[in-house]
């Protein structure tokens, strides 16, 4: 089973566009592009890195907390509204927050950083449960405050993750090693206090699979379905897939 990182890193690489579904109509036809845009990014927001279990745990598909953002707004160029190309996944928080900023501000002359041409590790460094951008990068400054990518909400999540996939990794590995030794001496000196102190342990692990199965990186709703119609384009993109964790699930 594959998780996410307690803490993901700003990308190493751009995201590589795979998809490239049929052109759709319409004003809202771009809607239509949603399961591909699921899959090309990760379930993940490309801008403030938070992943739709950081969100929903329990799926966040039909919730609106992940959305299709024009990175070129319609507003300004309509002709782009079913480009896919300038269709990306992204959260609510990072749409709601942009809202209609300009791809070039007009008084710095900075502009939005893209994550399919720009690797986010050459402009943001992670510190702590922040992603701040580097030095006297201008671009990634307005990047950074368009999106509001500190926003307080994404700290939280940020944090809430880091901690619950710290501790759940340290309970099942730690937990599992208590409960094998409990039980060993329970079977040598017939104890039954020791059962039951083993059972305790046994319900923590549990519980700690429980809780960092909330964590992988496909979500439990992710459809194997989209408009391309091709199988081989249902994985995570390698940038994403090379920070994950592989764990072993108890048979």
């Amino acid at each position: 089973m594959r998780i996410l990182p307690a803490r993901l890193l700003p990308w190493r690489t751009a995201i590589e566009r795979r998809h490239e579904p049929p052109p759709a109509q319409g004003r809202y036809g771009y809607r239509s592009y949603r399961q591909c845009l699921r899959w090309e990014f990760g379930f993940t927001c490309p801008f403030c890195l938070c992943h739709e279990s950081d969100f929903a745990p329990r799926g966040a598909e039909g919730l609106g907390i992940t959305q299709v953002e024009h990175f070129v707004p319609v507003s300004y160029a309509e002709e782009g509204v079913n480009e896919y190309g300038n269709c990306f996944f992204i959260c609510q928080f990072c749409n709601q927050d942009r809202s209609t900023a300009p791809t070039t501000d007009s008084k710095s002359g900075s502009r939005l950083l893209n994550p399919c041409d720009d690797v986010w590790e050459e402009h943001f460094v992670a510190e702590g449960d922040t992603l701040r951008p580097k030095a006297e990068n201008g671009n990634a400054v307005y990047t950074h405050a368009a999106y509001d990518l500190d926003d307080p909400r994404k700290l939280e999540m940020r944090r809430f993750r880091r901690e619950t996939v710290r501790d759940c990794l340290r309970m099942i590995e730690r937990g599992q090693r208590v409960l094998d030794r409990l039980l060993e001496k329970a079977l040598q000196e017939r104890e039954p206090a020791l059962l039951e102190e083993a059972k305790v342990i046994e319900d923590a692990v549990r519980r700690a699979w429980q809780e960092i199965e909330a964590f992988k990186v496909v979500p439990r709703d992710a459809r194997r379905s989209c408009p391309c119609d091709d199988e081989d384009l249902f994985e995570v993109p390698r940038v994403l897939w090379e920070q994950t964790v592989e764990i072993e699930p108890p048979l």
